[in-house]
C-alpha cells in the first residue's frame, strides 16, 4: 500500500471535525493493520509492536466478497493493533511512514493503513481492545507467581497460592478462536473458542500469557483475542463441557501448563465480580 498522502489525511481530520463530535485533536484510539500470507511473520511483528506499547487486537484471516456478494476467505492474514495517541495530519503521516518501514523490516506483504475511534470508557471496553497497562501482551508477574508456587515449600504454599490468585486476576490472556472474534455483550462471547484435551479426555479452555507461547502451541494459522481475567473466567464457564482452564498448554517439561479446575475458575470469577462491585461503589 502506498502511504496515504498528507493532503488526504488533512481532509480526514477536517471531515471528522465537521461530521462528528470527536475530539480528533486529542487522544484517540488509532488502529493499524498489516497484511501477510505468512502468519509467523505477523506473530513476530506483533511481538515487537506489543513491546512498543501497541495493544494486539488479534491476527485474523482476511475475508472478501465474490461477485455474488458471498463472503470468501483469502490467502492473507491481518494483524490488527491499537494504541491511544494524539495525532495531527503531519504526525499521522509520519506514523504511517514509520509503520510502512516496519512492515518491510519483517517482510510483510504490506502495511494496510489505519482507522480511528474515540477512546472507549474504561467501564465499556469490549473483549477485543483490552490490554495491560503497557499495552504489551505479556504477563511476567503471573509467570513468576506460577514458578514460585511450583518451588514453594509446604510452609510457603498458602502464601504462594494467594500471590498466584492475585496475579491471575491482573492478567491479560490470549484465547485462540476459530474465525474472527466479534463484539459481544454479557457473559459468553459469540465466538468459537478452541479447546484442548488432556490425556484423560478432559476438555479445557487454553489461556496464553503471550504471543510466543500461543505460537508454540499451534502450528496452523489461528485467530486470537485478548481478554482481561474477569472476561476470561466468563468465557471458560460459558463452555459447559469444559473441566476448566489451562494456562500455556505445552508438552515442554521445563514449562508445564498450569491447570485451573472449573471449581477454581468459579471462585476466581466470584472474586473478580466482587472486586468490580467494590470499584463501582
Amino acid at each position: 500500500m502506498e502511504i496515504i498522502p498528507l493532503e488526504q489525511l488533512e481532509k480526514l481530520f477536517q471531515d471528522l471535525r465537521s461530521e462528528t463530535d470527536w475530539a480528533i485533536d486529542g487522544p484517540m484510539l488509532w488502529g493499524y493493520y498489516f497484511l501477510s500470507p505468512d502468519e509467523d511473520k505477523l506473530m513476530a511483528a506483533a511481538g515487537e509492536l506489543g513491546e512498543n506499547g501497541y495493544t494486539i487486537v488479534g491476527i485474523f484471516e482476511e475475508e472478501a466478497e465474490d461477485e455474488e456478494g458471498n463472503t470468501v476467505e483469502t490467502q492473507q492474514n491481518v494483524l490488527h493493533v491499537e494504541r491511544i495517541e494524539e495525532h495531527t495530519p503531519e504526525s499521522l503521516f509520519a506514523r504511517n511512514a514509520e509503520l510502512e518501514e516496519f512492515a518491510g523490516k519483517y517482510g510483510l506483504e504490506s502495511y494496510d493503513g489505519m482507522d480511528v475511534n474515540p477512546v472507549p470508557d474504561p467501564d465499556e471496553l469490549d473483549t477485543l481492545s483490552v490490554s495491560d497497562e503497557s499495552g504489551a501482551l505479556e504477563n511476567p508477574d503471573l509467570l513468576e507467581a506460577i514458578d514460585a508456587l511450583r518451588s514453594a515449600s509446604e510452609e510457603q504454599e498458602e502464601a504462594a497460592l494467594d500471590a498466584l490468585s492475585a496475579e491471575l486476576q491482573r492478567a491479560v490472556f490470549l484465547i485462540p478462536v476459530l474465525g474472527e472474534p466479534e463484539e459481544s455483550e454479557g457473559e459468553g462471547a459469540s465466538v468459537q473458542i478452541m479447546i484442548c484435551t488432556d490425556e484423560d479426555d478432559l476438555d479445557f479452555v487454553p489461556l496464553f500469557t503471550d504471543v510466543a507461547r500461543l505460537r508454540a502451541w499451534v502450528e496452523t494459522p489461528v485467530s486470537a483475542m485478548a481478554v482481561h481475567a474477569g472476561e476470561a473466567w466468563n468465557l471458560v464457564l460459558s463452555q459447559e463441557e469444559c473441566a476448566g482452564a489451562v494456562i500455556n498448554p505445552s508438552e515442554d517439561d521445563e514449562q508445564p501448563p498450569l491447570i485451573i479446575p472449573r471449581d477454581d475458575v468459579e471462585d476466581l470469577k466470584a472474586e473478580a465480580d466482587a472486586s468490580e462491585e467494590e470499584d463501582e461503589e
